[in-house]
């Protein structure tokens, strides 16, 4: 994939929470936002850290795996709306699901 020198450059201020608990996905979802010039990456490891560090971070964008060791993506949903504040509940959220490789 190829993206121009204005695709890139628009990537370039967006802070983004990768939050998965596989350290190989963390990165190579990285890698791909480097490639964007995106150079804001955070990661969390589970939901629980993920919650904190959207508090703190105030993401553009929060990258998140379905299915974490702690809870499930709606159940992340349901934290993020009922116990955060209304400038960061709102972050957009693109949830990343794996496909089962045996099917």
């Amino acid at each position: 994939m190829v993206f121009s020198a204005a695709e890139k450059s628009s990537f370039g201020e967006t802070k983004v929470l990768v939050v998965d608990d596989e350290y190989r996905v963390r990165k190579v979802i990285q890698g791909l936002l480097l490639a964007l010039n995106c150079t804001k990456i955070h990661e969390a490891r589970n939901g629980v850290e993920a919650l904190e560090q959207i508090v703190v971070l105030a993401p553009d964008v929060v990258l998140l795996d379905w299915t974490l060791p702690d809870m499930t993506g709606p159940e992340f949903f349901r934290r993020l709306h009922s116990s955060l504040p209304a400038h960061v509940a709102t972050a957009p959220v693109i949830m990343l699901v794996e496909q089962d490789q045996r099917a």
